[in-house]
């Protein structure tokens, strides 16, 4: 319970505090939260409530879901067309990238080699079957929508 946000989170400094923003269609509990104080015991107290996951800890040897569209705690949006890089991302590639939810698993390896990302755990994800995310960050990191 490290991570300052729920797996597939909109992470952003907002003052003095991480602001998580939920992805499009999560409606369980508020799509927007602060929980980078929470103790690891408020944080999976509040993963139950909520019906999210944090990220895994370690994914060096876990059994990776190459069935969700994007790296390990990018944001997805439209509809799971386009991962956006965490703000601390430092990779190779390109900090917005399409189509990566068409790419066989050999693929996304492949990817995740040349760019330095890792694919999240299995059961790590909570994939939304939810419509298309039209909520895209601006060159300030905020989540707009338009």
């Amino acid at each position: 319970y490290s991570a300052a946000c729920p797996f597939g989170w909109w992470e952003q400094q907002v003052g003095d505090e991480i602001q998580c923003t939920a992805p499009f269609g999560y409606t369980t509990c508020s799509s927007v939260q602060s929980l980078s104080s929470k103790t690891p015991e408020q944080k999976q107290h509040w993963e139950s409530l909520c019906q999210q996951r944090f990220p895994c800890r370690s994914r060096a040897t876990c059994a990776k879901a190459w069935d969700v569209p994007c790296p390990a705690d990018w944001y997805t949006v439209n509809g799971g067309r386009t991962c956006l890089a965490p703000r601390r991302y430092a990779g190779a590639c390109s900090r917005v990238v399409h189509g990566l939810d068409a790419l066989s698993m050999e693929e996304k390896r492949k990817f995740a080699s040349k760019c330095s990302v890792e694919w999240p755990c299995d059961g790590e994800a909570n994939v939304l079957d939810a419509g298309v995310d039209t909520g895209m960050p601006s060159a300030d990191g905020q989540l707009q929508s338009h």
